[in-house]
Order: structure tokens, then C-alpha cells, then sequence
């Protein structure tokens, strides 16, 4: 939600560009794993377009997410930076009235399970393990 105020004043483009000059992530954008849409970040999408009355501000928010994907896209050639989970979940948080400082230890809170699978097998094995798979845009 940081990023969607940014933008607010200031254009996408500058604000990408900043984030590049200063070699900072654009938050909620990208993922090491899916390099097509990210299932998950579609599926929030799709319930925060279901909540009615529509807050004022999502209609924004797709905006801004389709000039973020075409700008990265431009400034990143073939890296397919899309919106990931974090951005609709912090999206989806906000219409339901959820304050954005607890945004983070929800965020954590849904990951204790998958970190901790990940400290244990990488202590069995000195090595991080991602299963693999192929992920592929419907």
C-alpha cells in the first residue's frame, strides 16, 4: 500500500525509475518462482473485485498495477514482473478494514509453516530445497 500512495504523487514511471536509480525492489511486483501471473495474486484480485460496495480507491489500484507490469516491463525486458500475492493481499486487507501496520505479521504469521519446513529440510541437508515443478499462465 506504500507504493500505491507513492504513486499518488507521482507517476508510475518516476516512482519506478527512483526505486531503480536507488536499487530498491518494487514491492509487490516479481516473483523467484512464477515468472507468469501468480495464480494466488489472481485469485485475491478476483474476491476484492467481489466486495461491494467497491471501494473508491481499487479501481486505482488496477491501474496502477497494469502501468507497474508495462513499465517494469519496458524498463526490465523478459524479466515478467507481475503483481504477486503480497500486493493483492495487502489490497484485499485494506477493503476489509484491516490496519495496514498488521499487514506484515499476517503476512509472516501465513509463512511460520513453510519457513520452518524450509530451516528444518535445510538442516538435514545444508541445502535449500524448492520443489520443482512448471508453472505455466492458463
Amino acid at each position: 500500500m506504500d507504493y500505491i500512495e507513492d504513486v499518488k504523487h507521482q507517476s508510475v514511471e518516476e516512482v519506478i525509475r527512483e526505486k531503480m536509480t536507488n536499487r530498491e525492489k518494487v514491492m509487490g511486483f516479481g516473483h523467484r518462482v512464477y515468472k507468469t501471473k501468480d495464480p494466488r495474486a489472481e485469485a485475491l484480485k478476483a474476491q476484492l473485485m467481489k466486495i461491494k460496495p467497491k471501494p473508491d480507491w481499487v479501481d486505482f489500484t488496477l491501474k496502477v498495477e497494469n502501468e507497474t507490469v508495462s513499465w517494469l516491463d519496458e524498463l526490465k525486458p523478459g524479466r515478467n514482473l507481475y503483481a504477486n500475492v503480497e500486493f493483492y493481499a495487502a489490497a484485499l486487507m485494506k477493503a476489509i478494514g484491516i490496519p495496514a501496520d498488521l499487514f506484515t505479521p499476517i503476512f509472516c504469521s501465513s509463512r511460520i509453516v513453510g519457513w520452518s519446513a524450509h530451516i528444518m529440510e535445510q538442516s538435514r541437508n545444508n541445502t535449500i530445497f524448492r520443489p520443482g515443478a512448471k508453472y505455466k499462465e492458463n
